[in-house]
């Protein structure tokens, strides 16, 4: 009788360590320029304040919603290690206060690989010219800007390719110069080379924050997945989508097409994860 006691007692302990604790999960500490970290949060009380910090930049985690099974609440985020990271180790902090005025701290040692670097020329047959870097500047300022505001998680892992069967012209982080003249920087998304008029498909859930014909990037629609998530769609032919439509993941949003400073029918597919360009397979 003593000893099924003390095994209940034992018990009791277990049940109220794992309903009542906290965790962080990293999927990897190991990562490539370009790349991302997903972050996991939970505990049974809710954050009240939480610093994530990783390379001197603090980032925000948003809440997921609440577990009923494992009475816990849950938060994630999704942090970008930028194009042209220097290989080696980074620290990333996680600091959290909950209602419960606990406070928990963890820290980590990011390894950061270098990714295989390619080079190419893009003929654009002089449509690169100064009027058009001034749209592009243009371009560039508007959806810099379409960024600023954070809303709350819409996504639901894992991205998809917005074309089917996709055949990539252009990889992420390759380094282009344009008409064979000293003008050029690194790609920071996919080209995805297809036929005038191949659908395309919303990469995950969110909204519709533009739906433009830009002169740069040619016919365009960017949506917003939250939890500082955007992806990009250029040089398309048919848009289907206006500004603050709700889409879900794989609706079809427009046509690939030719438009704007194009060499030939593609979509370029980008992803922004707190106005940094990553790869889009790390979402995948």
């Amino acid at each position: 009788m003593f000893l099924k006691k003390i095994i209940l007692i034992f018990l009791s302990f277990l049940i109220f360590n794992f309903c009542f604790s906290f965790y962080a999960i990293l999927e990897t500490n190991l990562v490539k320029e370009g790349g991302v970290l997903k972050i996991k949060v939970g505990n049974y009380s809710e954050l009240k304040a939480a610093d994530i910090i990783f390379m001197d930049k603090k980032y925000p985690i948003f809440f997921v919603g609440y577990n009923y099974r494992e009475r816990e609440y849950v938060y994630n985020t999704i942090i970008p290690v930028p194009l042209d990271t220097k290989p080696g180790k980074q620290k990333l902090e996680i600091k959290c206060l909950f209602e419960s005025d606990e406070q928990h701290y963890h820290k980590e040692k990011i390894t950061i690989k270098s990714m295989a670097k390619e080079k190419g020329i893009v003929n654009t047959g002089g449509k690169l010219k100064s009027e058009t870097l001034t749209d592009l500047q243009k371009e560039n300022r508007i959806i810099n800007k379409l960024q600023d505001k954070l809303t709350t998680i819409k996504y639901d892992l894992p991205f998809i390719m917005p074309v089917n069967d996709p055949v990539i012209s252009s990889n992420f982080g390759k380094t282009r110069k344009y008409d064979e003249v000293n003008i050029g920087w690194r790609h920071k998304g996919i080209d995805i080379s297809a036929p005038v008029g191949t659908k395309i498909r919303a990469a995950n859930h969110g909204r519709v924050v533009a739906a433009f014909a830009g002169k740069a990037y040619g016919n365009t629609v960017i949506i917003d997945h939250g939890g500082g998530i955007y992806s990009f769609y250029f040089h398309m032919d048919d848009v289907y989508v206006r500004t603050d439509d709700k889409v879900f993941k794989g609706d079809i949003i427009g046509t690939v097409g030719n438009t704007g400073v194009s060499t030939g029918p593609h979509l370029h597919f980008q992803i922004n994860v707190f106005k940094v360009p990553v790869n889009p397979y790390e979402l995948m």
